[in-house]
């Protein structure tokens, strides 16, 4: 079939075009644990995210509480052996990306009395807030003198913190 068609004026014409765009998986491992900053885009929990093709973003992971950043994860070709908190990606069809965080254990504080039949310690075990509470008690025939180590709130009071 032949066509063929005149113009009688100058006239223009376009082609349109439309990026293509991928579903990219974010995943966050345990839950709870950290978020991730795309774009500046937070990201809390898993997450689909539709993105362009051919446009590199950074990937930024933040751990929250006692947790710290572990690694990356995919199943892609993505660059995860470091344990930089920074992945540079590129969207394509399927990524998958996850963020592993692991827990760390809040400082352990050891408390102990000196002679150890002068009297009773309290406050050892692991520090929960900044200012850890420790009490010291004399038994019978002893006083209390002072606290030896550092960070202590007072180290004459019987009743302080670290």
């Amino acid at each position: 079939m032949n066509a063929s068609l005149s113009f009688s004026e100058s006239t223009s014409v376009n082609a349109l075009f439309k990026q293509n765009s991928y579903e990219v998986e974010f995943e966050i491992t345990p839950a709870g644990s950290g978020y991730l900053s795309l774009d500046q885009q937070e990201i809390q929990g898993n997450a689909t995210i539709t993105m362009g093709h051919g446009i590199s973003f950074d990937l930024n992971a933040f751990p929250i509480g006692d947790f710290a950043f572990e690694k990356w994860t995919s199943n892609s070709d993505l660059d995860t052996q470091s344990t930089s908190s920074l992945l540079a990606i590129e969207p394509e069809d399927g990524l998958r990306i996850v963020a592993h965080f692991k827990a760390i254990s809040p400082p352990y504080l050891q408390v102990y009395g000196s002679p150890q039949n002068g009297g009773i310690v309290f406050g050892g075990g692991y520090r929960q807030n900044a200012l850890h509470p420790i009490f010291a008690a004399p038994y019978e025939g002893f006083q209390f003198s002072h606290w030896v180590g550092s960070g202590i709130g007072n180290s004459n009071d019987y009743e302080t913190y670290v």
